[in-house]
């Protein structure tokens, strides 16, 4: 997985392809990861966030952050997502 910087000029991999698509467009079978940069106020939105999905019929949440504002997520987090998670709201707050 290929994460781009917001500074500087990316250097894209020719090769890269798009997420595969999920099994079920169902969004009670959907895992969401909420992906916080540590800033002041993101948990305000991403309740609600979770709010105006879960009557949509989102039910299932997982919520990830990162150490600081001023680094990319470790890679680790972004595997877990990758690997647990079929979308990801990724949030930049303050």
């Amino acid at each position: 997985m290929s994460v781009l910087s917001p500074a500087g000029v990316a250097d894209l991999d020719p090769g890269l392809k798009a997420a595969p698509r999920v099994d079920s467009l169902d969004p009670a079978s959907l895992q969401v990861a909420f992906l916080g940069n540590a800033k002041p106020n993101i948990d305000h939105v991403f309740a609600g966030t979770q709010e105006k999905l879960q009557e949509r019929g989102f039910l299932n949440f997982r919520s990830f952050a990162k150490a600081t504002p001023a680094r990319p997520a470790p890679d680790d987090i972004i595997d877990e997502i990758v690997k647990t998670c079929s979308l990801a709201v990724v949030g930049s707050c303050d």
